[in-house]
């Protein structure tokens, strides 16, 4: 398969994903009034527009699509609200771990 249509059937999956019920189920979860999130790592109160909902364990580099969509729909227990300075401190580290 060639890579653009990887990437593009990645991105649909993506798009659906923003709208799943696990996604849906953390942002309830670390939700403490209309438009404020709690961050899980610091802790802090945050606006929606300044949150990222993470995997707790990293979706990783993509081999196959049944293993990418096992890790990208993982449950409402996978799946954490993050600020977006912690998200990026995550993402880097997860990134080390993935060389």
């Amino acid at each position: 398969m060639r890579k653009t249509t990887i990437a593009y059937i990645k991105a649909a999956l993506r798009r659906t994903w923003g709208k799943s019920q696990q996604r849906q189920g953390a942002l309830n979860a670390a939700k403490i009034s209309y438009g404020v999130y709690k961050c899980a790592l610091c802790k802090a109160h945050t606006r929606r527009k300044d949150i990222n909902v993470d995997h707790i364990i990293a979706i990783g580099k993509f081999t196959t699509f049944d293993i990418y969509i096992e890790r990208l729909f993982c449950d409402t227990s996978g799946l954490r609200v993050l600020c977006k300075a912690c998200h990026k401190i995550k993402t880097k580290l997860d990134i080390k771990k993935m060389k």
